[in-house]
């Protein structure tokens, strides 16, 4: 038999150990992402209670300061640069929590497009 032949016929497994090895590494990646998913759920499932305590914070700020009522009280510490600050690094951690949570989504949606080329390979290849 003519080798020259025989390698021409012989099926070729560079794609499909490509995409194994790929998914190998996605599924270390989400592995590796799991305390970082699980901080940024509890940030974006806590973030309307956190922004209810800085505001509360600030309202009593602002009522040992002096406001003679809570209304006034409550603008005082709308306004006030505390707030402000506290309500800018609430957004940052949002922002980073939806950005970790994406990148997971992401990694996952990988995940499930390599095990189909994966499982395309394996059947162009014979392999059950």
């Amino acid at each position: 038999m003519d080798y020259h032949k025989a390698t021409q016929d012989a099926p070729d497994y560079t794609d499909l150990f490509r995409a194994t090895k790929e998914l190998s590494s996605e599924l270390s990646k989400l592995s590796a992402m799991s305390k970082d998913v699980a901080a940024a759920q509890t940030a974006m499932e806590f973030s309307s209670d956190r922004r209810k305590n800085a505001l509360a914070r600030s309202v009593m700020d602002a009522l040992k300061s002096g406001s003679d009522s809570t209304a006034k009280a409550e603008h005082a510490a709308r306004a006030s640069a505390t707030y402000e600050v506290t309500m800018k690094q609430l957004a940052k951690d949002y922002a980073q929590a939806e950005l970790v949570l994406t990148e997971f989504k992401t990694s996952i949606l990988k995940v499930e497009s390599l095990r189909s080329i994966i499982a395309v390979h394996r059947q162009i290849a014979g392999i059950q």
